[in-house]
């Protein structure tokens, strides 16, 4: 019976191909103004996070009605009803 060695590298790279077309598609939708109601943004790239939450306010969010319509909440304790409240539920 033969057995494959996993190897580390190729698996990096099949995560890091995963993580491109993630972000192409996150792209497109932002584009056509495809958004989904909720997004979690996680991870070590903080770039990555920051750029792509400005890019989702931009086109989603319109100044004028930015205090009515735009949301932030930054870690903490926040209930569940606050969130449901939010989102519309």
């Amino acid at each position: 019976m033969a057995y494959a060695k996993k190897s580390v590298k190729t698996d990096k790279v099949k995560k890091s191909d995963e993580t491109r077309i993630k972000l192409e598609k996150l792209d497109a939708d932002i584009a056509d103004g495809n958004c989904k109601r909720a997004y979690l943004f996680y991870g070590e790239e903080a770039y990555l996070r920051d750029n792509y939450l400005k890019k989702m306010k931009n086109a989603l969010v319109n100044d004028i009605f930015e205090a009515f319509n735009y949301h932030k909440l930054d870690g903490g304790d926040h209930g569940g009803s606050e969130f449901n409240y939010i989102i519309g539920l």
